[in-house]
């Protein structure tokens, strides 16, 4: 740690008309020697003082400076109200056991910001030596910030003890949880404290210290912490992320973990963010179909007659400008509205009807509720998949063996032939993919996928991804609906594809752990915490 040259302190002043009017601060006959180094650099010591009970200060230590200073015409001094010395009339032990001082930026930062608030202990030799007893840290930090002075506390302590009172001080500290920090950071920040200098006190971020703020100045978040009985400060943050976007949403999320404490506070701010996600969509949709002066009608509305696109035959894609029949439908519990043609043969279409699809009967009210939940479920387990994937990627360093599994696992995918991932490693979804996998910008191109990751020792991250890019492009959320006729291939792979990465460490959610060990999954609206692997 390089040593800044050392600064001025800008000490507290006190008129030397009102030290001198305590009749408890009789001044000496003022130095001639002092006197003119005063008048000529001021007094560079502070007088340590400290307030009486009628409010008065008695100065304890620093008379023959208030009187040359008096001498030479000052009118104000600076003071101090703790005991203060020149770091340079210090020495420190030369047998301190520390290793390593472990002087930080962000430690010596707080030196400069705020000065050293731990008194430093000393013993004075027979020589008249002051040596540092404990506070070996606090001194080198301090001289590091460029400080001049540091507050002291004198204590005769023989040579053993002066060794048990490093161990005693190092030992026996104990740091403050995350919680009681960010307690007392919201306590500064109350009493005026800015968030840069809490964050240069806490060796911390501006952005960790809003973090904090945010969540302890919420009221969502706060209830529920005191329900789940301990919150992170990241999951409280998110917390007061949700009620300012809606405050029923985080009402909802506070219910659950007061019925449940054990609940996943994180999975249920996910899964309520992907609603609150949904039902956004949705409203620009209507709006954007509204401004067209769209007909839309809900799915009870709708004629026998009528059709989706998907089933007319030819092209569709003019269909809303061209068919007076155009209509969009809101089904119940979908997320989008869909083209329909009101009544296909009035207005001219062909219908295609594909092994009796027309004629499968809809599902009922409690079905279709369990398919909503499970799809919503999916989707919260397959954000927070997606990002554990690409966090493992893109770690700093990998260990050998994740290395070796990754890599196992993309000579398992490439052989396991009912991927047929011969055919999809060059699909579309798959490009997709690939750059989310790897935690870069959608659109990121497969060469500027091989320019970012060319080392040799990159090889198992990049065979990773290409696999991880086919399965997370092809597996969807189908793939835990047993009932589905069309289910049986796309469950497999995601079977097989959940295996590989619980192995790999990752901790499927309960509908995933489901569909991994091809159980039923029923989901339910209270039913929306992961689920950790025994």
């Amino acid at each position: 740690m390089t040593t800044v040259a050392a600064q001025p302190t800008v000490w507290p002043t006190l008129p030397i008309d009102r030290l001198t009017a305590h009749p408890g601060n009789i001044l000496p006959e003022p130095d001639a020697d002092l006197t003119a180094n005063i008048a000529e650099h001021g007094v560079t010591d502070p007088l340590y003082v400290v307030t009486t009970s009628t409010g008065a200060p008695q100065v304890m230590d620093g008379l023959q400076r208030l009187a040359a200073a008096q001498a030479a015409g000052l009118t104000e001094v600076p003071v101090t109200y703790r005991p203060m010395i020149r770091l340079t009339e210090l020495t420190p032990h030369p047998d301190n056991p520390r290793e390593s001082l472990d002087l930080s930026a962000e430690f010596v930062g707080t030196f400069a910001a705020e000065g050293c608030r731990i008194p430093i202990k000393f013993r004075i030799l027979p020589d008249g030596t002051r040596q540092i007893v404990d506070g070996h840290r606090r001194y080198y930090a301090a001289e590091a910030a460029g400080l001049t002075h540091a507050p002291y506390e004198h204590d005769e302590r023989d040579d053993a003890g002066t060794y048990l009172d490093m161990v005693i001080t190092a030992r026996h500290r104990t740091a403050l949880s995350e919680r009681e920090q960010a307690n007392a950071l919201f306590g500064a920040a109350e009493a005026g404290a800015g968030v840069k200098r809490m964050a240069t006190a806490a060796g911390t971020t501006q952005k960790a210290i809003k973090t904090a703020m945010r969540a302890l100045n919420s009221e969502a978040a706060r209830k529920a912490e005191a329900a789940a009985g301990s919150l992170d400060l990241v999951t409280m943050a998110a917390i007061a992320d949700m009620e300012a976007r809606d405050a029923e949403a985080a009402e909802k999320i506070t219910a659950k973990l007061t019925a449940d404490p054990t609940a996943d506070a994180g999975w249920l701010i996910r899964r309520a963010g992907i609603e609150l996600d949904a039902r956004d969509k949705l409203a620009a949709q209507r709006a954007e179909l509204q401004a067209k002066s769209a007909r839309m009608l809900a799915e009870v509305e709708l004629s026998p007659k009528a059709s989706s696109l998907y089933y007319i035959v030819g092209d569709t894609s003019q269909h809303a400008a061209q068919c007076q029949g155009a209509v969009w439908v809101l089904k119940d519990g979908a997320g989008a509205y869909v083209e329909y043609c009101a009544n296909a043969e009035f207005f001219g279409h062909q219908v295609r009807d594909i092994d009796g699809q027309l004629s499968k009967p809809k599902p009922d009210g409690a079905e279709r509720r369990r398919i909503i939940a499970g799809n919503l479920d999916w989707a919260t387990a397959e954000q927070v998949r997606r990002e554990w994937i690409a966090a493992l990627i893109t770690r700093r360093s990998l260990s050998r063996t994740t290395a070796d599994q990754m890599t196992q696992t993309a000579a398992r995918a490439l052989l396991t032939p009912s991927t047929n991932l011969a055919s999809r490693i060059d699909g579309d979804r798959a490009k997709a993919h690939l750059p989310k996998v790897l935690g870069m910008p959608d659109g990121t191109t497969r060469a500027e996928v091989l320019e970012r990751w060319t080392q040799p020792k990159d090889a198992p991250r990049v065979a990773f991804a290409a696999i991880a890019a086919v399965y997370e492009g092809y597996v969807d959320r189908s793939a835990w609906r047993e009932s589905t006729s069309h289910v049986n291939a796309n469950r497999d792979a995601s079977a097989q594809w959940l295996t590989w990465l619980t192995i790999l460490g990752y901790e499927p959610s309960a509908i995933e752990t489901a569909v991994r060990d091809r159980q039923d999954y029923q989901p339910t609206a209270e039913q929306p915490q992961a689920e950790s692997l025994s």
